[in-house]
């Protein structure tokens, strides 16, 4: 079971399919780079949920990269808005910036509603802006 962010490096390190885009962009030596989105979050969710690996696989892998390279002990780390308790608990909910803003949180609802979520990982807590909670 996944409970922190080692068991997230590890469900990587034993997942070639997760593993090969991380090592990918790593060999291109890109300063600061991130692979996000639903790349990792798909898997952790499917994994939580008892699925097997690429049940929702991710429509695509977003790569993006800043300034200089900041990595944990295990050589990953995890960038969460709310923090990896949200990414592990299964709750997904708006940034800060799309909840202040009412036509962001319009989008934030419309994509909620259209990638169908909570169908797809039970349990999933789908937080809507105005903070109430939905399973």
């Amino acid at each position: 079971m996944i409970r922190d962010a080692a068991g997230i490096a590890a469900l990587l390190e034993a997942t070639p399919a997760l593993r090969h885009p991380l090592e990918a962009v790593a060999a291109l030596g890109l300063p600061d780079a991130w692979i996000g989105a639903g790349f990792i979050r798909n898997a952790v969710w499917d994994a939580l949920c008892g699925l097997p690996f690429g049940s929702n696989p991710p429509g695509d892998v977003d790569v993006a990269w800043f300034g200089p390279m900041r990595l944990d002990p295990a050589g990953v780390e995890v960038a969460a808005p709310w923090g990896l308790a949200d990414l592990l608990g299964r709750v997904i909910r708006p940034t800060p910036g799309f909840a202040a803003d009412p036509a962001k949180r319009a989008v934030f609802e419309r994509r909620l509603a259209e990638k169908r979520w909570s169908r797809r990982w039970p349990g999933l807590v789908a937080q809507s802006c105005a903070g109430s909670d939905r399973r």
